[in-house]
């Protein structure tokens, strides 16, 4: 053996020494600024700052655009200042470096939704369930995407298996109720309506009863217009428009929904999920007759 031969070992461990060493020296400064930077962009979240907080998120993803932290901070102010294009970009960069992250998948399956992606939508809420089992129940946003996609009987199925754990919930009897009517009937629809007790929210049980044919559209509107507060009033006359649309739809009488339905996204419109749920829906809809 010679001499550089035995030796090469012993120079390879002090290279590799070397190296490490620096990686160190390179990677514990970036670590340090990485989380600087994302302690500041929360400071601004936390203020309401989204704009800034977004351009403190972007720096540290340039920093270190292999961690998921920043991609995903990022995705929630997106969603928070109500761009889905935005949050969706940040959410696929996330889920590409941690496929694990369940919300991820729900969060992103909501925002595709918003933007009318239904069967998007779908896939990745089927996604979240099959990673949290225990969650599909609960799924609810499921249920009404899936009924969006004309997937009547799974939209049914998803309703029925969220009545075991919001027993209470006039709004899942509700789509309950129109996927049944798309899938069967109206008469039949009405027949197995779920039965509610126990939902306190106004007009609930005057809807509630429209849908089992016990109650008038004039009746469910006079109860939403009972109110405390303007902002109260606001949202009692939205779910009130939104589901006399739905109802008016599901018994074909097409033009007068689109009418009930436009009030709910316009007039009486909601900055959340079932605002959302009103404008999609609406934007689907098949025009009526001339």
């Amino acid at each position: 053996m010679s001499l550089v031969s035995a030796l090469f070992p012993a120079l390879l461990l002090h290279l590799c020494l070397f190296m490490n060493d620096r990686t160190n020296t390179v990677a514990l400064p970036t670590t340090k600024a990485y989380d600087q930077l994302m302690t500041e962009a929360s400071d601004a979240h936390g203020k309401g700052l989204h704009g800034r907080a977004i351009e403190i998120y972007s720096k540290a993803i340039a920093l270190d655009p292999k961690r998921y932290e920043a991609w995903s901070k990022r995705g929630v102010t997106y969603r928070l200042k109500g761009d889905s294009a935005g949050a969706i970009t940040n959410f696929d960069k996330v889920l590409e470096i941690r496929p694990d992250l369940t919300t991820v998948w729900q969060m992103r399956g909501e925002e595709k939704f918003k933007l009318g992606e239904v069967s998007a939508a779908v896939a990745d809420f089927d996604k979240y369930s099959l990673l949290v089992p225990s969650q599909k129940p609960q799924n609810w946003q499921r249920g009404i995407a899936l009924f969006e996609a004309d997937r009547f009987k799974e939209a049914k199925e998803q309703f029925e298996l969220h009545q075991t754990v919001n027993p209470n919930d006039v709004e899942n009897a509700v789509w309950h109720f129109l996927s049944n009517a798309r899938l069967n009937s109206v008469d039949q629809a009405r027949t197995q309506l779920i039965p509610i007790n126990g939902d306190r929210r106004v007009p609930m049980s005057q809807i509630h009863s429209l849908f089992g044919g016990k109650a008038t559209v004039e009746e469910v509107m006079e109860a939403a217009k009972v109110a405390s507060s303007n902002e109260q009033l606001h949202e009692q006359l939205f779910f009130a428009y939104l589901y006399v649309g739905l109802y008016l739809e599901a018994s074909k009488e097409i033009k007068q929904s689109v009418e009930m339905l436009s009030k709910a996204t316009k007039e009486y419109k909601m900055e959340n999920y079932m605002g959302d749920v009103a404008r999609v829906h609406l934007q689907r809809m098949k025009p009526p007759a001339p």
